[in-house]
């Protein structure tokens, strides 16, 4: 769904709260900080989504799984969840291996996606068991699609070649 410009601005306070609790109801204090979360892109071109994860507990934070939404998925816009491959395991308690910066996941945009605002949200599942598939946090975020500029530069040639021959076509008309 492409969210109308208005809607933009009232989503994206209530993803920036779920974003921003990073609490648990297991009161795991568990945090995923996007290091772009309204990104934009063209057609045809991927845009990788970075940032850290973190934790402020005093226990070992395992990290087994995601989940994620993705409005407009399936409608020209392709999620991949490859780069997470890189997030450890695990990350250690109270210290300097804490915290994990890198990739998290990437979107394909297709060529035929139609230029908007789509929105979405990224959910790390884990927990402090080493099997634990609890939501510890998730962070809201959009995707901008603009449209290409050689799209538009065409589109207007396009339009520009058709007026033309309309215009023609009545002048012909209005001369014989």
């Amino acid at each position: 769904m492409v969210l109308p410009q208005n809607m933009k601005h009232c989503v994206a306070l209530l993803m920036a709260a779920a974003a921003l609790s990073g609490t648990t109801a297991l009161g795991q204090n568990f945090y995923i900080a996007l290091s772009d979360w309204e990104p934009k892109t063209e057609p045809g071109l991927t845009v990788t989504f970075g940032g850290a994860l973190s934790h402020s507990t005093s226990e070992v934070m395992y990290i087994n799984d995601f989940r994620y939404i993705l409005e407009g998925e399936g409608t020209y816009l392709v999620f991949d969840g490859s780069p997470f491959a890189t997030v450890p395991h695990s990350l250690a308690a109270n210290g300097q291996d804490s915290v994990y910066s890198g990739d998290l996941f990437a979107i394909h945009a297709d060529y035929f996606v139609t230029p908007g605002v789509y929105a979405g949200s990224f959910t790390v599942l884990g927990g402090t068991e080493e099997d634990s598939m609890d939501p510890l946090a998730t962070a809201g975020f959009f995707l901008t699609v603009i449209p290409e500029p050689g799209a538009t530069l065409a589109m207007s040639g396009l339009a520009l070649g058709g007026w033309a021959l309309w215009h023609r076509q009545i002048r012909r008309h209005r001369l014989s």
